[in-house]
C-alpha cells in the first residue's frame, strides 16, 4: 500500500471517529471487502453481522488509532477481536483457539462454499478451513490481502517472528490436507 493512500486512510480513520459522515463512508468503501472477506472464510453465517460489527467499533475505535502500524493493520485487528469475541459467546473457544489447535471445521462454524472458482481453489478452501485458525488466517492475509508478516503481527498482537512461524507451518499443513 503506497505511504500516500496509507496517510489518507488515517485521516478518514480519525474524521469518521470524530463524527464526519463522508469520510465514514469513504472509509467503510475501501476497507468493506477485506474485513468481509476476513469472516467469510471463516463464519460464512455471520459474515454480514460480523462485518458490521467491525465497522461499527471502527466508529468508536478510530480515535484511539494512535498511528503504530498501518490503518490496515488496526481494521483487521478489530475484525480478529470480533471474530474471538463471537466465538467465545458462541462456546467455540474452548478448543484452544489462541493455542492454535481449533480450525474452523473443529470449531463447527459452517461450510463455506466457494461459488466460482476452478477445482483447485475449492479444494484449497476446504483445506485452509481443516488447519488451525490461527494458521489459516496468517495465510489468508498474508496471500490474500498481501499483508507483510510484520502488519500481520501488528493485527494479531504477535511478534513478526511468531507470523512467519505459523506461515511456514501453515504451508506444512495445507500440503498434508491436499
Amino acid at each position: 500500500m503506497s505511504e500516500q493512500r496509507e496517510h489518507e486512510d488515517r485521516q478518514l480513520l480519525v474524521a469518521w471517529g470524530a463524527g464526519d459522515r463522508r469520510a465514514g463512508e469513504r472509509f467503510y468503501d475501501r476497507y468493506f471487502d477485506v474485513v468481509y472477506r476476513f469472516f467469510r472464510s471463516k463464519v460464512p453465517a455471520a459474515t454480514q453481522d460480523l462485518t458490521q460489527v467491525t465497522m461499527e467499533a471502527l466508529i468508536k475505535s478510530g480515535s484511539k488509532f494512535q498511528g503504530k502500524g498501518s490503518v490496515r493493520s488496526f481494521v483487521l485487528g478489530i475484525a480478529y477481536n470480533v471474530l474471538r469475541h463471537h466465538l467465545r459467546a458462541q462456546g467455540r473457544d474452548r478448543l484452544e483457539l489462541n493455542g492454535g489447535a481449533a480450525s474452523c471445521e473443529d470449531l463447527g462454524l459452517g461450510a463455506f462454499e466457494l461459488i466460482a472458482g476452478s477445482q483447485d481453489q475449492k479444494l484449497l478452501v476446504k483445506a485452509l478451513r481443516r488447519i488451525p485458525l490461527d494458521h489459516q488466517i496468517v495465510v489468508e492475509l498474508h496471500y490474500w490481502e498481501g499483508m507483510s508478516s510484520r502488519e500481520i503481527g501488528e493485527a494479531l498482537g504477535v511478534p513478526a517472528s511468531t507470523i512467519r512461524d505459523r506461515r511456514t507451518r501453515a504451508k506444512a499443513l495445507l500440503r498434508q490436507r491436499l
